[in-house]
């Protein structure tokens, strides 16, 4: 008679014992996800392996810009084990930025991308004491830190020398001399970071150029929101428009399209009506700079943009971009001269579109994607090289590139 009580009150045990056990795995499933997430949220591991995603081989230009192959192979992914971002882990270098840009270059990283050395990177100010690479944005907004022993200090500028500012306090002063290497689009920067790359295409893209031609309504059209420059671009321009027609767009021009430039779906939009119906864009910089080219330049290159650029910047492009796939006013004495060739090669369809095919041959990769590549060889250059502080002058190595006044500014009548 005993028996059945007792196999009731053993079977009831059993049963809650088993819910607490469940219960239990349950709990330490969410904390253990919490963690993980908060952790892959502040911090990045990275792999080098596949360097440009296997989209940039055999590089041919002397600056690193141009590359013959491009191979669209999807990225590996890979989430490291939250385990080995551990702070006592002294094998994963950790790359802290000291100030985030207002653009937010973090978000053009995501945690599945692959660099072939591993390293955590990060502008969580908890890992400063434990960063073997400090990297500061130029404009040196916040107060400098203390230099820790054995890190190494980059100077991150994507300016030409032209806007080159001096530090902005005395602290700044004083630390200057504490900068190690210089990261810049400039190819003799100790880690490279050009606003863009272009490699050459295994297959030509098959548009009609024909129809792209005859919807073409307008001659050059230009996208301008810093009106006052040292290059003197806005001075070129107004002596251009004497003899060709040029629309300004943006702050510095009386047009516009969508609701507000500045808006970049709008201005999306805006890119897509001028590309339509224009022949050509005023790629100007702000500065004549050797090896200074900037978005400005390659974002024309891109496959949905069907106009040809107009550059006027470093001197030295033609050394810079493939032959045939722009055109410079450094081949042009005036802008007068600049406005008649313009008109020739827009009134012809077989010259405008032979340029328009071998531009449409290259493409291009953007700042993001550079910008996660400047950080895997800076994960790989502080993992394989003894680092040695050189104590360099930030403003001597960034004004080697020689810049120049403009001389081609003619009135002519």
């Amino acid at each position: 008679m005993n028996v059945i009580p007792r196999i009731k009150q053993a079977f009831v045990t059993i049963i809650t014992l088993s819910t607490l056990y469940c219960l239990n795995i349950i709990i330490k499933k969410y904390d253990n996800s919490m963690y993980n997430h908060e952790t892959h949220r502040r911090l990045m591991s990275t792999d080098l392996e596949n360097k440009l995603s296997n989209r940039i081989q055999n590089i041919y230009s002397s600056f690193g810009r141009t590359s013959e192959k491009h191979n669209f192979t999807k990225r590996d992914h890979n989430v490291d084990n939250t385990a080995e971002m551990s702070n006592n882990d002294n094998n994963i270098p950790t790359i802290f930025m000291y100030e985030k840009h207002h653009l937010d270059w973090f978000t053009a990283f995501n945690i599945t991308d692959k660099c072939f050395t591993k390293c955590l990177f990060t502008s969580n100010s908890k890992f400063y004491n434990m960063s073997k690479v400090v990297i500061f944005f130029r404009t040196l907004r916040k107060p400098p830190p203390e230099k820790l022993a054995g890190q190494i200090w980059v100077y991150f500028t994507n300016e030409s020398p032209k806007y080159m500012f001096p530090p902005p306090n005395i602290a700044w002063e004083k630390s200057m001399s504490k900068f190690d290497w210089v990261m810049s689009y400039r190819p003799g920067s100790d880690i490279s970071l050009p606003f863009g790359v272009l490699a050459k295409k295994e297959n030509q893209n098959k548009l009609n150029y024909t129809k792209i031609f005859k919807e073409k309504n307008k001659d050059i059209a230009w996208i301008v929101s810093h009106c006052q420059t040292n290059s003197r671009r806005e001075e070129y321009v107004k002596e251009l428009q004497k003899y060709i027609q040029v629309d300004i767009y943006g702050r510095c021009g009386h047009l516009k399209c969508g609701k507000r430039l500045k808006i970049s779906s709008d201005l999306k939009v805006c890119k897509s009506y001028i590309s339509q119906n224009y022949k050509f864009y005023l790629s100007f910089e702000n500065s004549l700079c050797n090896n200074y080219v900037s978005e400005k330049v390659y974002d024309i290159f891109e496959d949905d943009n069907m106009m040809l650029p107009v550059i006027r910047g470093a001197p030295n492009i033609t050394s810079i971009l493939p032959e045939g796939t722009f055109i410079t006013t450094s081949d042009f004495t005036s802008p007068k001269q600049l406005a008649a060739f313009l008109a020739k090669i827009g009134s012809s369809e077989d010259k405008y579109t032979s340029y328009l095919r071998k531009k449409h041959s290259y493409s291009v990769t953007n700042w993001a994607f550079n910008f996660k590549t400047a950080i895997c060889d800076l994960c790989t250059r502080i993992k394989n090289e003894k680092l040695v502080n050189k104590k360099i002058n930030v403003y001597d190595r960034l004004k080697e590139d020689k810049c120049f006044n403009p001389s081609d500014i003619i009135h002519e009548r």
